[in-house]
């Protein structure tokens, strides 16, 4: 990683500013309190946002402005890749702004919180320390600032040692020891769960032996009710085609009772036919003594002449609705005529003209009207005369029409009863007739009775009854055989089934079994080797750094004191070890520039052990140091150099104000401040 450039806007101290960066060594000189540490914190902050407890919003926002912002351009695995963030403030609140990241010239606008997670991930930091502050291994690999160079001297060794483990990646070690710790006590919990599950197999073979032997003594059961059923059926059979056979003789004799039923109804039939008819013979006998009157006028002619009158009396009636109608007319014309010399008589002024009516005209109207009225009343009178003579005619008409009505009907009369007398005659000899068929007819059925007497067998039901309820009872005997035989064959299946299920069960609790022995093998392995295993490995990859790490811990610390007294080294949680005349000694009563001198060696050779082991962390080449010399003396700053120059890194960004170090530097970057501004000479 290398950064190229910084660019910053109403930060801290500075209004507008851009800082370029080049290979080697660079140092950004100034008096204190210039600037010179703003910019290793702005970089932090375009990185990685704000980090609670480092950096916060208030102390970034330079006094006075409501916006800024940090843009840093930086290389990182042969991409450009430039990162802006900006701070609004709104009332009293400071508050991020979505930034911009553009990689390769590909821009993106994302949220604060979505710049951090891609800037984890494009530096090659663990994906935990999106949630967490990423900046922990960036101050641990990368920038060291001036208040935190010795704090390192004073952590816990456990959160010293669990910082070093995330950052090497040694932590997956630990977490497989958990991970697995877990999942041996849930290994051994199903292993446990398992062999509850299968305590009964045991059980389960001596049930199916069980079932078995029971299935053997229902299936003889079985067999023996089939033989049973076998015999009850073929003497239902019989007796079925026993009772078929009398239905059908049934069926015959009451087909002859049927026919004696109508022998006899016939027979009774005829002689009610036979003294009907006699009485019928006997009263036309009497009816043919009296003979009907012979001489009957023509009904043709009689009929020609009423028809004659009938149609003289419509044509009355028709000339006398004329006149009626002529009456109707005249009476209206004499009524409005009357209601004319009304209205002339009460009329004063004329209705068209508007003026007034003189009397004279009024009286020569009404004399008018008046001859009107004497003309319809006259022709009135005359009609008076005239209607009521055709009421008289009409009357005739109807007088007429009655009588022959009357003669019609008499002559009509007289016919019938010479109609009537010659059927009687006929009648008479078809009753003769027919009383000689009616005897002939008794004869036949009186002899067909006798016979179909003789045919019918009275025992016959009785003989039915008695094989209809034997039947029924084989019938019943057969049901309850064929009961009992379901009944078996249905407790059979059930037994078939359950050994189905039962051995259903021991197949599934012998994959359990199985399961078992192979959890078994896997725990037996996890517990006795591969756990083993990851504690090895744990402490040949820890041991491997350790070892790489105290050498270049004891070597720069040796370069920059040189005091075959005073030595370091590292124990195995990686805290310092200060020894001195061969006892161990309390870094407190280090002296300033030994305190430094630890404290810089030991982050320069964590940043070189890292550099060589993580493959993963891509701020490889870059090494950014606030006030390392805290302390030192001339000597240690010369030697201060050799120590930079053992580490090869790309980049190197030192902020200083001892001028004896411009002497070494590759860029020299001078940061003033006047009145309250701070201003950047490159």
């Amino acid at each position: 990683m290398k950064i190229n450039k910084i660019i910053l806007e109403n930060i801290r101290s500075y209004k507008s500013e851009e800082v370029v960066f080049d290979s080697g060594i660079t140092l950004l000189s100034g008096d204190i309190g210039s600037g010179k540490t703003t910019t290793l914190i702005a970089i932090e902050f375009a990185l990685f946002g704000l980090v609670k407890g480092k950096v916060s919003s208030d102390s970034l926002l330079r006094h006075g402005s409501n916006h800024g912002s940090v843009l840093v351009d930086f290389n990182l695995n042969n991409k450009n890749i430039i990162i802006k963030r900006l701070l609004v403030k709104s009332g009293t609140t400071i508050k991020q702004e979505p930034g911009t990241l553009v990689v390769d010239g590909v821009e993106e606008t994302l949220t604060p919180q979505e710049l951090r997670a891609r800037l984890v991930e494009l530096l090659g930091y663990p994906s935990e320390f999106v949630s967490k502050s990423p900046a922990i291994i960036y101050r641990y690999t990368v920038y060291t600032p001036q208040e935190d160079m010795k704090l390192i001297l004073f952590e816990s060794s456990d959160s010293r040692l669990e910082t070093i483990r995330k950052i090497f990646d040694i932590d997956k070690y630990k977490v497989i020891r958990n991970n697995l710790s877990i999942y041996l006590k849930e290994l051994n919990a199903r292993i446990r769960e398992d062999k509850a599950k299968t305590e009964d197999v045991n059980k389960l073979h001596l049930k199916i032996e069980e079932i078995e032997k029971e299935k053997v003594v229902l299936s003889e059961k079985i067999e023996d009710l089939s033989k049973k059923i076998t015999a009850k059926d073929g003497e239902v059979r019989v007796l079925n085609a026993e009772i078929n056979k009398l239905k059908e003789k049934i069926l015959e004799q009451n087909t002859l009772r049927q026919k004696i039923v109508i022998c006899n109804t016939k027979i009774s039939s005829l002689n009610s036919q036979k003294i009907s008819i006699l009485k019928q013979i006997s009263d036309i006998e009497e009816k043919i003594k009296q003979k009907p009157n012979l001489d009957i006028p023509d009904i043709e002619i009689l009929t020609k002449r009423l028809n004659s009158f009938e149609e003289s009396k419509k044509e009355i009636s028709d000339k006398k609705q004329d006149y009626l109608n002529k009456k109707a007319v005249l009476d209206s014309r004499l009524k409005e005529t009357n209601n004319m010399i009304d209205k002339i008589s009460a009329l004063e002024t004329c209705p068209t003209c508007k003026q007034e009516v003189l009397e004279e005209h009024k009286i020569s109207i009404k004399d008018q009207e008046k001859e009107k009225i004497d003309n319809i009343q006259d022709k009135l009178n005359k009609l008076s005369l005239i209607i009521p003579k055709f009421d008289e005619k009409i009357d005739v008409a109807d007088i007429k029409i009655k009588e022959f009505q009357e003669s019609i009907s008499g002559a009509k009369m007289d016919k019938l009863k010479i109609a009537t007398y010659s059927e009687r005659l006929s009648m008479r000899t078809d009753f003769e007739s027919s009383i000689k068929k009616i005897n002939e007819n008794l004869v036949i059925e009186k002899q067909r009775l006798v016979k179909f007497s003789a045919d019918l067998d009275t025992n016959l039901m009785n003989v039915y009854d008695d094989k209809e309820k034997l039947f029924k009872e084989k019938q019943e005997e057969l049901k309850n055989l064929e009961v009992s035989a379901a009944s078996h064959k249905k407790e059979f299946e059930m037994k078939q089934e359950l050994i189905v299920s039962v051995k259903k069960e021991l197949d599934e609790k012998k994959i359990i079994l199985e399961n078992i022995v192979k959890q078994t093998t896997l725990r037996n392995w996890l517990d006795s080797f591969f756990l083993k295993l990851m504690q090895t490995m744990e402490r040949y990859v820890l041991n491997s750094i350790l070892k790489e790490f105290n050498e270049y811990f004891k070597e720069w610390f040796g370069m920059l004191i040189e005091d075959e007294n005073l030595s370091v080294r590292l124990d195995d949680s990686f805290t310092p070890i200060i020894e001195q005349n061969g006892y161990e000694n309390f870094i407190q009563n280090l002296s300033g520039g030994e305190k430094t001198s630890v404290a810089l060696a030991y982050r320069l050779a964590l940043n070189k052990v890292i550099n060589d082991f993580v493959s993963t962390i891509r701020t490889k080449g870059l090494l950014i140091l606030d006030e390392p010399t805290d302390g030192f003396s001339s000597n240690q700053l010369d030697k201060l150099r050799d120590v930079l120059m053992q580490i090869k890194s790309e980049q190197i960004i030192l902020v200083s104000h001892e001028n004896k170090l411009e002497s070494y530097a590759d860029k020299i970057i001078k940061v003033s401040k006047e009145h309250h501004i701070s201003c950047v000479t490159q």
